[in-house]
């Protein structure tokens, strides 16, 4: 097997040493080489971006007040925490309409508890 040199900064030796780590802890440790030996880049990417993400917070709430750009003011079930929420992505795609009053399921961030990410709407 031949050996690459790579040039990388400190950064990224980091995250491919914490990759690495990751995978080799895994229950079932996916293969990040091909057939030839090489390291298949496409695999460890894809790997990267489902098992690094943050964990977000799933919470359900009713939505209060509605606030210009497609803002929302819901308030979390059973407390009086409010949250600053948009509507994700898939929700504007197929033009789901939210309503004051409606029950919603909302991601948030564990880095900041005030602001959020509407997901369902609940019928």
């Amino acid at each position: 097997m031949p050996k690459t040199k790579l040039n990388l900064r400190f950064a990224q030796y980091r995250l491919l040493r914490r990759l690495f780590a990751t995978i080799a802890a895994t229950r079932h440790p996916i293969s990040v080489t091909s057939a030839s030996g090489h390291l298949d880049w496409p695999e460890v990417i894809c790997y990267l971006v489902q098992h690094m993400k943050e964990e977000l917070i799933e919470m359900v709430g009713t939505v209060v007040d509605k606030q210009p750009n497609a803002f929302f003011k819901v308030q979390i079930n059973d407390t009086e925490h409010m949250v600053l929420a948009t509507i994700s992505g898939r929700m504007r795609r197929n033009r789901i309409r939210i309503l004051m009053g409606d029950r919603v399921d909302l991601e948030l961030s564990p880095y900041d508890l005030t602001k959020g990410r509407i997901t369902y709407r609940h019928k």
